[in-house]
């Protein structure tokens, strides 16, 4: 299950309809986490929940709520072809949006009025496409902080945002981020192109670094020219339209589908045997599949926007990787997550169970290692690119005061040393990272040496203990060397650094302007293929949504939007610009969304083994 926090949801469109449970909403008796309606059902097809916060209905044509909600789980019930990532999973929607408003009506404290909603019926993963164009630690990043902090088994998802192009000069513009993507416990999701052009970033795409030099976005996914479910105004059971949209907005719910089937990868029991087998099956923290997701990230190589910084004097093409345009790239499953009959050398070693958390207590824990010996580069066959060798170290961090500078609270490290001399530290560095809380090294390796990957705690804050979670995989067999230390979290409520005072009530009273939907405008003019389903369905059955990580941060930080904000016109541009040539996309009339198409291999789930994803349920 996945939750949606959007415009609105057409939920008589066919991709989302019930012919045997209609949603319906109470007339008085409302909830009492925000006093509004709520529909709530986990026995209807797809829509479990819906949070009534702005209104209880989409109420437009080509609603962007309903747009992203069909990427991330939509099913036609074989009306059409055209379903989401995950098509049969169900969504817990929560609408902040009004029909045709500019203003988005964003709860005052996500941490308190929007994500226990989505909990209490299951629900862990979250799929935001909105923001604001504020670079900085707001409220609404720290709640997001301060959820996942409080909740490890819960994860947040994103939109970078579209201002990643100056309109008027043509220049990408670095740290066009904006709030809440700049969170650091969430997975911040930049846009790509698609079709032919689909190994480069899309132009508009917001850029980092986040405004502590944080590396943002954390991975980018398809985002242009998408087609998914279509809402109409007045509508009638069942129908069945489509349209087309481009943004980050787009990228996100791809990304949030995707990750929704790794999170049923490690449900089901697929690790380590790479096939189901429920007694191996656990609970993923959130960190996990956060780490799962920046693992599996692939380079891309286009030269127009992925690796060229095109700002007036500094001008010119960037090598490093991973960079502050594309994250640690585009999102390929297969590079991390494999079946037992697909490539036998390819091996996974993770750490995450939400059940056994490993955590650091202190700088005193001993350090955690591994050791894997490499069997080289090919153990994925045909592939053209050599297997790297990755390992991806992930936590969800306490939150930081309100418009800190610095928003990094727990620092732990990893790396990777070789028998033969070498040593590999995360994200491209040449020494240890102490800025983000993700941290991943990649290399390519030699065949034989043996790899220990070391994981350390630099500085963990008194009271606040810090879970984690990481991912090793390559062309390697089982760890021959391991040596972890234990901890388990102290009964003791969490103590949260919020800044005193005078933070409290900056956050009590904080009002945000400039939230907006991250939809980049249709592109109808290409006419896109639909975005078809590659996507694999988690067939979970609801459930409580288990245990918080603490009993409470117990913090009253609200601070918010509170209808204050801007709806998605805004960014939407009036035209392709590509590398200043003012050209439609190469593909133009042709353009596939490889990620859930039909045709071809897609990036982001089935690259190599699309087979073994649509049969995973």
């Amino acid at each position: 299950m996945a939750g949606v926090g959007d415009s609105g949801l057409d939920h008589q469109s066919c991709f989302f309809f019930d012919d045997k449970k209609a949603v319906t909403f109470p007339t008085s008796g409302f909830d009492d986490i925000t006093g509004k309606p709520v529909w709530e059902d986990t026995s209807h097809r797809k829509v479990v929940q819906y949070v009534a916060y702005a209104d209880p209905t989409e109420g437009e044509n080509g609603g962007h709520g309903t747009h992203v909600s069909g990427t991330v789980a939509g099913s036609s019930n074989n009306l059409a072809d055209d379903n989401g990532m995950a098509p049969e999973a169900k969504l817990a929607f929560y609408d902040i949006g009004m029909p045709n408003a500019q203003n988005l009506n964003v709860p005052g404290n996500l941490a308190t009025q929007m994500f226990p909603y989505a909990k209490r019926v299951g629900v862990l993963l979250h799929s935001n496409s909105w923001g604001s164009t504020a670079n900085t630690y707001s409220g609404n990043s720290r709640q997001i902080d301060e959820y996942s902090y409080e909740n490890q088994d819960f994860l947040v998802l994103v939109a970078a945002g579209n201002s990643g192009q100056d309109r008027n000069t043509g220049d990408q513009v670095s740290g066009s981020l904006g709030s809440p993507a700049t969170a650091k416990n969430c997975v911040a999701i930049g846009a790509t192109s698609n079709g032919d052009e689909d190994n480069d970033l899309a132009y508009f795409s917001s850029r980092g670094p986040a405004y502590d030099g944080r590396i943002k976005p954390d991975v980018v996914a398809p985002g242009f020219s998408v087609t998914s479910a279509n809402s109409i105004t007045g509508p009638t059971d069942g129908h069945c339209s489509t349209t087309g949209m481009a943004g980050t907005s787009m990228a996100t719910p791809a990304t949030t589908g995707t990750i929704a089937l790794g999170q049923q990868y490690f449900e089901d029991g697929f690790y380590p045997s790479g096939k189901k087998k429920s007694s191996d099956g656990f609970k993923p923290m959130g960190a996990l599949l956060k780490a799962v997701l920046i693992n599996s990230a692939q380079k891309l190589d286009g030269t127009q926007y992925a690796n060229w910084q095109n700002s007036g004097n500094n001008a010119g093409p960037h090598t490093n990787w991973p960079n502050h345009d594309q994250g640690h790239g585009i999102v390929e499953l297969d590079y991390t997550l494999n079946f037992n009959d697909a490539f036998k050398e390819q091996g996974l070693f993770v750490r995450g169970d939400f059940g056994d958390m490993p955590i650091f207590n202190s700088t005193d824990d001993p350090e955690v290692v591994h050791k894997f010996t490499s069997t080289g580069t090919d153990c994925i066959g045909g592939d053209a690119n050599p297997k790297q060798f990755r390992a991806t170290l992930a936590w969800h961090d306490p939150p930081g005061p309100y418009g800190t500078a610095k928003s990094l609270i727990n620092d732990l490290d990893i790396v990777v040393e070789g028998s033969d001399g070498t040593t590999y530290h995360p994200n491209g560095r040449n020494e240890r990272d102490n800025t983000n809380n993700a941290e991943s090294v990649a290399f390519i390796p030699t065949k034989g040496v043996k790899y220990t990957v070391k994981i350390s705690a630099n500085t963990v804050a008194p009271k606040l203990p810090q879970p984690y979670a990481y991912v090793v995989s390559g062309c390697f067999a089982s760890p021959d060397g391991l040596t972890e230390g234990s901890g388990a979290f102290p009964t003791a409520t969490v103590l949260a650094v919020v800044g005193g005072l005078a933070g409290l009530a900056l956050m009590a009273g904080l009002v945000v302007v400039g939230m907006k939907m991250f939809a980049g405008g249709r592109r109808n003019q290409y006419k896109p293929k639909v975005a078809k389903a590659r996507g694999v369905a988690t067939k979970r059955p609801s459930r409580a949504g288990g245990g918080s990580f603490t009993s409470a941060l117990g913090l009253s930080s609200g601070s918010g939007h509170n209808g204050s904000a801007s709806k998605s016109n805004a960014n939407r541009p009036a035209g392709i610009s590509l590398g200043g040539m003012n050209r439609k996309p190469s593909n133009a009339g042709s353009n596939k969304t490889k990620f859930h198409g039909k045709s071809g291999h897609g990036k982001v789930t089935g690259t190599f083994n699309s087979k073994k994803w649509n049969d995973l349920v």
